[in-house]
């Protein structure tokens, strides 16, 4: 590193050559009551890979329950805030894509995308879904194989005893 490169990473927040902040776009939503529907968190999380979202700080401040409702804060970097918005559209349009859910009125999506300033978000991935982090029921990663490969996401039936992969 040269002198001036040593300078700006020192001036930059955090200063001592921490990752600088960026701005980002944040999808924010709810879906009221769903804690008890099966795979509902996630077909949130392969919504979220599916149009390149990045954790909200961490993955528990991303998609996460909250008592019954499922919470929402995904980011998008500046530059990729076209994905943000199909995400939200994703999110707003589910219970009419899928109506044999039963998500519709549970669904609220703000119509305003948040800002804010994150250091290097890690993206998210339908491998990052866990489903012991809830005890919500639990689907199988096996079961999202046979979904069909479209913009929304729905999840499929499936019983406790499927083993997570």
């Amino acid at each position: 590193n040269t002198a001036y490169e040593r300078s700006l990473s020192a001036a930059a927040p955090g200063g001592g050559g921490a990752a600088r902040s960026t701005q980002h776009s944040l999808v924010k939503g709810v879906i009221a009551g769903c804690k008890s529907m099966s795979g509902i968190r996630a077909a949130v999380y392969m919504m979220a890979e599916r149009h390149l979202g990045r954790y909200n700080v961490t993955k528990e401040e991303t998609i996460y329950y909250s008592e019954n409702d499922l919470l929402i804060a995904v980011a998008f970097p500046e530059e990729w805030k076209a994905e943000a918005e199909k995400f939200q559209s994703a999110l707003r349009l589910w219970h009419h894509d899928y109506p044999m859910l039963g998500l519709k009125g549970k669904v609220t999506v703000e119509s305003d995308l948040s800002e804010v300033h994150l250091s290097s978000p890690q993206r998210i991935f339908l491998t990052d879904y866990d489903g012991k982090d809830s005890n919500s029921p639990i689907i199988s990663l096996e079961s999202f194989r046979a979904l069909p490969a479209s913009d929304s996401s729905a999840p499929s039936e499936v019983s406790e005893s499927d083993s997570m992969l």
